[in-house]
């Protein structure tokens, strides 16, 4: 976590941690990022992609696990990639986070949310109904209800025109009439801590290690880290796909009443 907006990235594969890290050599390098696998999306095409969460940006008609499309906009967005064989490298950002949001936000960055607790139960993750855009000034993008596609129901609604307003006129909105069974009148404000987490989906290569015991996944963005050095498994070669979180100190927080 560095506690600052970061503008891009850098991952690369070699030996050793901190100042003892060498890069491996694109021609020979016993690991390498894998060109044959195709990375989620599936429909990319690429073998190496970054998102954004699906509930912050995304369409349902896209996605068979959620109804409600992304609270800030449908499409997704993240940071383009360039692959080589043994690095990684953001190229700028596709879809809408940079237009709202500017560089990729740390924890300390992120804008509050209003949350709603509709199952009063703390296992299962709150739903983002509105965000701050000002002093006490909140635009909500969501309403109480349920939404469905046949059976399938969650809740939540998006709404076709956002409603803005004081925190507590939105949340008077919201739970105008009061809430019923089987819905919770709980709503509070925490901070939408998911815009700081970003997904990045790659594959990697294992060729001949020789008398290579470990290797290192290094990754670089403003001062951000090393990494420690990764055991290489028994049996190569083989191709081992990885799914690699970049995501800073990833907590998940209740909303306060």
């Amino acid at each position: 976590m560095t506690g600052a907006a970061l503008n891009g990235f850098t991952v690369e594969l070699g030996t050793g941690i901190g100042s003892g890290f060498e890069a491996f050599g694109a021609a020979d390098a016993p690991v390498s990022f894998s060109f044959d696998f195709t990375a989620q999306p599936n429909s990319s095409g690429l073998s190496s992609t970054t998102q954004f969460p699906f509930g912050l940006f995304g369409d349902a008609d896209d996605s068979p696990n959620f109804l409600l499309d992304g609270f800030f906009a449908a499409d997704r967005t993240g940071f383009t990639l360039d692959q080589t064989a043994t690095t990684l490298t953001s190229s700028g950002y596709y879809g809408d986070y940079f237009s709202i949001f500017g560089d990729w936000n740390s924890q300390d960055d992120v804008p509050q949310g209003l949350f709603w607790d509709f199952d009063d139960d703390a296992e299962t993750d709150n739903l983002l109904m509105a965000w701050q855009i000002g002093e006490d000034l909140w635009e909500l993008r969501r309403d109480v209800g349920e939404t469905c596609d046949g059976a399938a129901c969650t809740f939540g609604v998006m709404l076709d025109s956002f409603v803005t307003g004081t925190y507590d006129e939105i949340v008077a909105f919201l739970d105008r009439g009061g809430a019923a069974d089987p819905w919770v009148d709980i709503f509070g404000a925490d901070a939408i801590e998911d815009l700081a987490n970003l997904n990045l989906n790659y594959a990697l290569r294992v060729g001949d290690v020789g008398e290579l015991e470990a290797f290192t996944i290094r990754t670089s963005a403003m001062t951000m880290p090393s990494v420690a050095p990764v055991p290489l498994p028994a049996a190569a070669p083989m191709l081992l796909a990885a799914l690699g979180g970049m995501a800073a100190l990833r907590r998940r927080r209740r909303a306060a009443v």
